[in-house]
């Protein structure tokens, strides 16, 4: 149900871009996740997170970096993928 995510690592991110957020998520399966925003995009808000601490079962992506693939154009291989619809598609208003 919940689209691809891809987790680069960050020295492939343009992370002198973004701002470093104050939220902070626990998912249950991998562990706790940092923000960061890109204060450009109308719908910046917290659109990148990485694993600074994670579970045994989730180790090969600490530290790496994912986006929101609902809300930035993402390209594999030369390829533009399709934009999922989620209920991230959208930033929350709480967000904003």
């Amino acid at each position: 149900m919940l689209p691809v995510r891809y987790y680069l690592p960050p020295a492939d991110v343009r992370l002198d871009l973004m701002e470093a957020s104050a939220k902070r998520t626990v998912c249950p399966y991998k562990g706790t996740a940092s923000y960061w925003s890109y204060p450009q995009a109308e719908n910046g808000k917290n659109i990148a997170w990485a694993y600074t601490r994670t579970f045994r079962d989730a180790g090969q992506i600490h530290g790496l970096v994912s986006f929101y693939n609902e809300r930035v154009d993402i390209t594999v291989d030369g390829v533009l993928q399709e934009r999922p619809v989620t209920p991230w598609s959208k930033q929350p208003p709480s967000e904003r």
